[in-house]
């Protein structure tokens, strides 16, 4: 072979241009970072302009002919350049390949080469023509997005989500590899029609998709159903469909672009969970209906005995046990009707027990009751604080009713709950206040209410004067679950 340097040849690219002409060529050459190269396969003969050379990663005066530009093209692409080129001449088609070149500093660079054949014109003999580029950044981008392609559908994998698309002007449905795999079908068969994924719906479920479609065409509307379809095995799987619905500058709905994802298992799961739950009512509703009569059982006893007894001190003992089972039943009854089993509105709560004992107490002289009630709204506190709470708290307003009445005409008392961090139970009245003695004798109540503060790790203290009886238990309640 003979080499032909573009720059000293007097026939080359430009031969037949003018200088002004072949200036320009050149130029808008160099412009686009293009180089050019003719190659005549009868004399072997091959030449290149200058851009051509730096392309290759060679100097400008550096002879270039048909060896030395496969020489640097890269090994793993040098056999596959080499047969498309000399089939292309030997069949006098055009010719393209993609291929990468190996510059003198190692750096790897990607090129476009393409030529057209042309046939011998006046005595001229047949040649290929052509321009080389770089088109490194371009791969640089395609490789990218080949990862990120990767990246998504493995993504798509682990989510176990499949994509579709459906067109309305033909009908014509598109499946992802994924959304074959959901279905267990053979990608190899293609897509199915419209007709044949509505027949892989369940027929209950198949009215669902004709209106999901007929929205979508009135009014172009987004769309998501859960819905049952069937796999190759005969199966149904509960899939969630996600769809988009894209129009035209019309407004005319095209297309649909939508997601699915099985949730067969999570199905399964939210009916056994239902199940269990309606099972956990069931049986809340009975231990509730057991203990509610048992409480009232063990009341009753209580009232049957005090009223036998001949003894005022025993009667009085068995009614005061009598008001304590009763709380311990308002208690009960407030956590069954809560919304949480675990937790209760201590405001709410209070205000109803405290209603109870006012409409079923009366003082000495056989009135009601004056109660004042002060509560946080909205706070809940767990059942281990609102029970010994509870009990404490009517603990304090029945022996308030009991000993405040003296021969008072009206007994008044406070009751307030205030704090967050640390809460303070405060039950005031108008009684005579706490006898001499009284507290270091500590009577049944007074230790119940010691017992009961000490559950909720709180203090309990007491100031008595003439105007009354001032009992306070601080406490730092537990979280709510």
């Amino acid at each position: 072979m003979t080499a032909r340097d573009a720059t000293n040849r007097t026939e080359g690219v430009a031969s037949a241009l003018s200088s002004d002409q072949e200036t320009w060529l050149r130029s808008a050459l160099d412009c686009a970072g293009m180089g050019a190269w003719r190659a005549w396969p009868e004399t072997g003969d091959f030449e290149a302009t200058v851009g051509a050379k730096r392309l290759h990663g060679l100097p400008d005066d550096a002879p270039l002919d048909e060896t030395s530009a496969m020489d640097v093209i890269h090994p793993d692409d040098r056999d596959r350049v080499r047969s498309a080129l000399q089939s292309a001449m030997e069949r006098g088609a055009d010719y393209c390949a993609e291929f990468r070149t190996v510059l003198p500093d190692g750096t790897v660079r990607w090129l476009l080469s393409r030529g057209r054949w042309m046939p011998s014109v006046d005595g001229q003999p047949p040649h290929m023509i052509g321009v080389v580029q770089d088109i490194s950044e371009r791969k640089q981008a395609e490789d990218a997005l080949a990862h990120s392609e990767a990246r998504l559908r493995e993504a798509q994998d682990i989510a176990g989500l499949a994509f579709w698309e459906f067109i309305f002007a033909d009908g014509t449905v598109i499946w992802s590899d994924a959304m074959f795999r959901l279905l267990g079908r053979d990608a190899r068969q293609g897509p199915p029609t419209l007709e044949e994924v509505r027949s892989l719906l369940h027929p209950d479920d198949q009215p669902l998709l004709d209106t999901f479609l007929e929205n979508a065409a009135a009014a172009c509307q987004d769309y998501e159903a859960d819905w049952r379809l069937r796999h190759a095995d005969g199966t149904y799987r509960w899939v969630r469909t996600r769809a988009r619905a894209f129009a035209d500058a019309n407004g005319r709905c095209v297309r649909l672009f939508g997601t699915d994802l099985d949730i067969t298992e999570r199905k399964r799961v939210d009916e056994d969970l239902r199940r269990l739950v309606e099972q956990r009512e069931m049986l809340v509703r009975e231990a509730h209906h057991r203990i509610k009569n048992n409480v009232a059982s063990i009341a009753a006893l209580l009232a049957m005995q005090a009223r036998s007894q001949t003894s005022d001190t025993v009667r009085e003992a068995l009614l005061d046990a009598q008001q304590r089972v009763h709380t311990v039943g308002r208690i009960h009854e407030a956590l069954y009707r809560s919304e949480s089993f675990t937790s209760v509105d201590v405001g709410a709560h209070l205000q109803a027990l405290m209603k109870d004992v006012a409409q079923s107490s009366v003082t000495r002289q056989g009135r009601p009751p004056t109660l004042r009630l002060q509560c946080p709204v909205g706070v809940e506190l767990s059942a281990d604080t609102v029970t010994p709470l509870s009990m404490i708290a009517v603990e304090l307003v029945t022996n308030a009713l009991k000993y405040a009445s003296g021969d008072k005409d009206e007994v008044e008392i406070d009751i307030a709950l205030c704090g967050r961090t640390t809460m303070r139970l405060v039950v005031a009245d108008n009684g005579p206040g706490l006898p001499a003695g009284a507290r270091s004798a500590g009577g049944l109540g007074m230790r119940l209410v010691d017992l009961l503060a000490q559950q909720l790790r709180g203090t309990v203290s007491y100031k008595s004067s003439p105007a009354g009886l001032r009992v306070t238990v601080a406490f730092s309640p537990s979280p709510a679950l």
